[in-house]
């Protein structure tokens, strides 16, 4: 079993164009430096139905790892 101490910080972006400054052409990323991950998202007003998938999807990649 793997355990780690993470502190997660949720980093919310005003427009989809802040957003992809950050991460690129995708709807959320998430940056590790050392043990503190940034979630990258827009907030639920203006981000995609499904924002709770998105921020879950890069929460598991600050855990897990395997960036992609």
């Amino acid at each position: 079993m793997k355990t780690a101490l993470l502190l997660v910080q949720l980093v919310t972006h005003d427009t989809p164009q802040d957003l992809s400054k950050v991460c690129g052409d995708v709807a959320g990323c998430a940056k590790v430096y050392g043990q503190v991950c940034e979630v990258h998202v827009l907030p639920p007003a203006i981000g995609y139905p499904q924002d709770y998938e998105v921020i879950g999807h890069e929460f598991w990649h600050c855990y897990h790892g395997g960036f992609h």
